[in-house]
């Protein structure tokens, strides 16, 4: 994340090389993704079903991931918050939930027309895996929210820090910076379609947060492990298939 300060202006956007190699992978990936559908297409038509079939299968999964890709190129692209001495200007993207999507919000927002910052944990579901994360919005005085974004709780070096912006919001605005603790906010996917929890929902007790923690720990270890003991397999598996043995 670029950061431009001085004692009257701030600037928050993505760095350029962040926007390259992004931007890059995308043009290099794309013509990969072009010829799924064809090769899906080909082996129809011969009758080959089980190879269209694979090929449909790794098509769609492949697309989702390419989407996921497109969004983190327009969001490094578009979003850029700037602090001037009577304002912030805002350009984020539409969350739901901790997922950015196709839409932004752009808004210049007056210092006086604020009335609190409030950051809180909300805890989702990735695949069994409780994934922790920190948003930060900003409270107006006629009640609208603006959400700046989201944080994982385990990086100490966010793409984009929205909890330093919240915290130099609150400071600029002199208005409290609130911690509205933790609460859990169901799965990644489900909230695409219902959104955030509401913000005055109660807190989770630390213990309970702890509890998640470690489930995160242990099972992020574990899906490591197995993807190594994979690849372990994978390769003692190809030397087998080429005929060298280990020992005599």
């Amino acid at each position: 994340m670029n950061e431009t300060a001085n004692t009257e202006r701030a600037v928050y956007e993505a760095s350029d090389g962040r926007k390259t190699i992004l931007a890059l992978a995308f043009l290099v990936l794309l013509p990969f993704l072009i010829s799924l559908p064809i090769m899906f297409a080909k082996r129809s038509l011969h009758g080959l079903w089980s190879d269209a079939l694979s090929a449909g299968v790794l098509a769609l999964l492949f697309g989702a991931w390419m989407v996921f890709l497109l969004i983190q190129v327009l969001t490094s692209f578009r979003t850029r918050v700037e602090f001037n001495d009577e304002a912030v200007k805002v350009r984020v993207p539409n969350w739901r939930g901790p997922n950015a999507g196709f839409g932004f919000v752009k808004k210049e927002i007056p210092y006086d027309q604020i009335a609190a910052v409030e950051t809180r944990g909300e805890i989702y579901q990735a695949a069994a895996v409780p994934v922790l994360t920190r948003a930060s919005c900003i409270v107006l005085k006629d009640g609208e929210r603006v959400t700046l974004g989201y944080v994982n709780e385990h990086d100490d070096d966010p793409d984009f820090d929205y909890t330093k912006m919240a915290s130099l919001i609150a400071e600029r605005a002199n208005v409290p910076l609130s911690d509205k603790g933790r609460v859990v906010a169901g799965g990644h996917i489900s909230a695409m379609r219902r959104g955030t929890p509401a913000w005055d929902k109660d807190s989770i007790p630390d213990d309970d947060y702890l509890e998640f923690r470690r489930r995160n720990h242990w099972l992020m270890f574990g899906m490591a492990i197995g993807l190594i003991g994979l690849a372990v397999v994978g390769v003692l598996i190809d030397i087998y298939r080429t005929g060298f043995y280990i020992g005599s």
